[in-house]
């Protein structure tokens, strides 16, 4: 602590930016890996999902053909 006194203030400002500026850079990385973490995320919920839409929509369409010949008969 006597070694933080006897800096001048310049010097004591000084690293306090540095100390900011290296935290900054630290968020900035973790927030990084996070976003990419969840973009793969969302990948893998999209490739889930688009096979799916599609099986319901098939069936969608095959009811409505059966609702169809029904009512023709």
């Amino acid at each position: 602590m006597q070694f933080i006194n006897n800096l001048p203030i310049g010097k004591k400002i000084f690293s306090i930016v540095i100390v900011l500026g290296l935290m900054q850079i630290l968020i900035a990385a973790l927030a990084i890996v996070k976003m990419n973490d969840i973009s793969a995320e969302f990948n893998v919920m999209y490739e889930m999902a688009i096979p799916l839409e599609s099986r319901v929509t098939q069936t969608s369409q095959l009811q409505l053909k059966k609702t169809i010949a029904l009512q023709e008969q």
